[in-house]
């Protein structure tokens, strides 16, 4: 699995808002001012962003939320439900809380070649802990992670 690094952005900590980078637009995983759809995956903690909403092997289906223009930083408002202070009830609890987000921490996008294209495009959004794990069991990136921000 070849993997390309999107980018990333921080989590607002007030809100739960999170910037979607350029790349991942221009991609076309997700459009402005159009509904960006969330998954989890009950036994990673896994979180999938896309353009469509689909029923996706192993994934729970999240919801959806409206991608900002320009103007706005292209936000979107991520599930309470991927919070690790967040009361609601996931759909497993299974998945240990540090896999989980919180306000004000960089999350970082990244996909493979195949989840770029297609119906239903798709991207992982991943806190830090989670992409040095892939960096660490050595998988190959077509564009390499940045982990100095």
């Amino acid at each position: 699995m070849v993997l390309k690094y999107a980018g990333s952005s921080r989590i607002s900590k007030t809100v739960n808002r999170v910037g979607i980078p350029q790349k991942v637009i221009e991609d076309s995983i997700v459009t402005p001012e159009e509904d960006a759809h969330w998954w989890y995956h009950d036994e990673t903690g896994q979180v999938l962003l896309g353009n469509k909403k689909a029923r996706l092997e192993l994934y729970n289906y999240l919801g959806a939320n409206r991608v900002g223009d320009e103007e706005d930083g292209h936000r979107c408002t991520i599930p309470k439900t991927l919070f690790s202070d967040s009361d609601e009830i996931l759909f497993s609890d299974q998945v240990p809380r540090e896999v989980l987000f919180k306000n004000g921490e960089r999350v970082h996008f990244v996909y493979t070649e195949s989840q770029a294209n297609g119906k239903v495009c798709t991207c992982f959004v991943l806190p830090r802990p989670k992409l040095e794990l892939l960096l660490e069991v050595g998988v190959s990136w077509l564009s390499a992670p940045e982990l100095s921000r």
